[in-house]
């Protein structure tokens, strides 16, 4: 009986990969299943994680690690947007991928050498770009903090005569006009 053939995008992630993912073959066909409908497999590779053979698999939002043995299984995930750190250490055809999530560090080993290098560099480049829209999105809430703040103490400024404070109703107009930006 003729095995069902893998998705484009997981054979094509298995034909650039070499002949990283050989002995994975339960596991690519087990791919599939784990993937949401428009998740597409970038880059695959035969690793150890624990003391468990089997797959690594990096999309667009996580990388997966999954094990389908006979009498046991595996699946890890690891979100993108949870990976603050990727290491990368090579030594003789295989390295060892090290991954702090969540603050917890990940040891993938036995990658090889090739696609480990490629896949830490896409994850180093993904982190650093959910580092960059983090540290945008707290500088826009400083800003917004404090122009909230420069409003509440014009509002209920302590001590200055009447006419200088600036009403209620003007006030909140301001305030949610600032709020929810231009």
């Amino acid at each position: 009986m003729a095995r069902p053939a893998l998705r484009t995008d997981i054979a094509s992630a298995v034909r650039r990969s070499g002949g990283a993912t050989r002995g994975c073959g339960r596991e690519l066909r087990a791919l599939e299943a784990r993937l949401e409908p428009d998740e597409k497999v970038q880059i695959v590779a035969g690793v150890r994680y624990g003391k468990k053979l089997g797959l690594v698999a990096l999309t667009g939002r996580r990388l997966m690690f999954l094990m389908e043995g006979w009498f046991t299984k595996a699946f890890v995930e690891f979100p993108i947007a949870r990976i603050s750190q990727v290491g990368w250490y090579t030594g003789y055809g295989v390295g060892e991928l090290i991954l702090n999530v969540d603050g917890l560090r990940e040891e993938i080993a036995s990658v090889s050498t090739g696609v480990g290098g490629r896949m830490a560099a896409e994850l180093r480049d993904r982190v650093a770009r959910i580092d960059s829209q983090r540290l945008a999105d707290l500088e826009r809430s400083a800003a917004l903090f404090a122009m909230v703040e420069q409003l509440h103490s014009l509002h209920f400024a302590p001590g200055s005569p009447e006419e200088e404070v600036i009403p209620d109703a003007p006030f909140y107009n301001l305030r949610d006009e600032v709020l929810t930006g231009p």
